[in-house]
């Protein structure tokens, strides 16, 4: 999602009517359809102020579409977060995502919440790469 253009949702509620799909054309049409595709979609944001990037955000409003739609229906969803203070910190964003996900009817499969702070920071911490590698098997 990093790469990709992503607009501001301008609330015209196009999505609401019609073949209930957003009208706004970016490259948030890409997404909307790997999404739909998948059977598991992984939210992955650093935590800024106890939320989201600017860019996730972004990412989250557009996805008013799924909810007139239903493509994302027991469809399952997982956090990954880096964070200054670590897992503690992340509890607002947490809930954020908690009722994004029952207001678009998918299931909390996980999170990864890790303490890091710099780019790359954490492929020095061995246990929690190991934890997210066993979640991910899991999964």
């Amino acid at each position: 999602m990093k790469n990709y253009e992503i607009l501001p949702c301008i609330d015209c509620r196009r999505c609401k009517n019609g073949d209930l799909v957003c009208k706004i054309k970016d490259e948030m049409q890409e997404l909307y359809q790997k999404m739909h595709e998948a059977d598991l979609v992984i939210f992955g944001t650093p935590l800024y102020w106890y939320g989201p990037t600017g860019k996730m955000k972004l990412f989250i409003d557009r996805m008013r579409p799924f909810i007139s739609n239903g493509r994302l229906k027991g469809k399952r969803g997982v956090i990954a977060v880096p964070s200054e203070e670590g897992a503690d910190a992340c509890g607002p964003l947490m809930e954020m995502f908690s009722k994004s996900f029952d207001y678009l009817g998918m299931e909390f499969a996980g999170s990864i919440l890790v303490k890091a702070y710099e780019k790359e920071e954490i492929k020095e911490n061995r246990e929690e790469l190991e934890r997210a590698y066993e979640f991910g098997k899991s999964l």
